[in-house]
């Protein structure tokens, strides 16, 4: 299976050049493992920190083949992971610096402060994966969180994430000209793959983009007029992924529904509910709407099993519609 993910795919054709077979061969086993995983998840190489790390670490151990590889082999396959990131951040801060030399003892990557746990015993390893599991919102909480908004830029973001079911990079990435306003439809560009996709919004997130577009509510942004970015942030082209976090951190606490699940070994908290919450929760509702392909298209999954696997449990409403349809005998 080759590497999808560009990025690591150039690394590789850049390390097969300058590496013996034998380091090679370590450098794609690692790397393609890091990709499969990638694949499983929401996540692109852009979006993983720490806590994504921990969770490849986890994955690694207990998901990959039949019971998961040694703590020695997943050590091995980190460790070219994070030559990855290394590379990747001194060549960014580079640029950065118009060419002049950076030092390497200023660069951190995302495995520096990743607890990985390759220790723990397998019930424990279930444990953690199982607290960090990470909730889908209900179309009644998305709308109760959107209420509480206390700014029509903060409500126009929670609407477009569970009204289209993008991720939050490709909420970052939509730019004005992705919005048809006369066809009701928003152009959802892709993260992870080359394609894009066109997806159909509700009469109220269409009404609010309106008002955004054309009546002068994006025109309050401070980058409104450099950037074709549909949400500004307020230091940069880009609306923040820190402004994202917070906003839907700060509402579910406000509604009641946010829990803290999980505190790392550096005494950082994962919560219940994040922006990809509102994902989550679009396309398990969709998946009741629409048949699994028109789900597949919607999710903008490349294979329809990560649709059927990661977003269509079979939840206690499901059973209930189940046992009124089961036959007489």
């Amino acid at each position: 299976m080759s590497v999808q993910s560009k990025p690591l795919q150039s690394f590789l054709e850049r390390e097969k050049e300058k590496q013996k077979k034998n380091t090679y061969n370590n450098r794609k086993s690692g790397i393609k493992a890091f990709d499969t995983w990638l694949q499983s998840t929401e996540y692109t190489v852009d979006d993983v920190g720490f806590e994504e790390i921990e969770d490849f670490a986890t994955w690694l151990t207990t998901k990959k083949g039949n019971n998961g590889i040694s703590d020695q082999s997943a050590n091995l396959y980190i460790q070219q992971v994070d030559l990855f990131y290394f590379r990747k951040i001194k060549k960014e801060r580079v640029a950065e610096a118009d060419g002049r030399r950076v030092k390497e003892s200023e660069i951190f990557t995302p495995v520096d402060n990743a607890q990985l746990n390759l220790n723990l015993t397998e019930s424990e390893r279930a444990r953690h994966t199982h607290e960090r599991d990470r909730k889908g919102l209900t179309v009644e909480q998305m709308e109760r969180m959107i209420e509480a908004g206390d700014s029509f830029k903060s409500q126009l973001c929670l609407k477009l994430l569970g009204g289209t079911g993008c991720r939050p990079s490709g909420l970052r990435d939509l730019r004005v000209q992705d919005v048809d306003l006369e066809t009701e439809r928003v152009k959802i560009r892709s993260t992870k793959t080359t394609n894009s996709r066109e997806v159909p919004i509700s009469e109220s997130v269409l009404e609010y983009l309106n008002l955004w577009i054309n009546h002068g509510r994006r025109d309050g942004c401070y980058y409104a007029e450099s950037t074709d970015y549909l949400i500004p942030g307020e230091q940069s082209e880009q609306i923040g992924r820190t402004y994202l976090r917070d906003t839907v951190d700060r509402l579910a606490r406000e509604i009641g529904i946010q829990e803290d699940i999980y505190t790392d070994g550096a005494g950082r908290t994962r919560k219940k509910y994040n922006p990809k919450s509102f994902r989550v929760g679009y396309i398990s509702h969709m998946k009741d709407k629409v048949s699994p392909k028109e789900c597949q298209y919607l999710a903008g999954h490349k294979d329809i099993e990560t649709t059927l696997t990661y977003y269509t449990e079979v939840s206690d409403d499901d059973l209930d519609n189940i046992q009124s349809k089961v036959p007489e005998i």
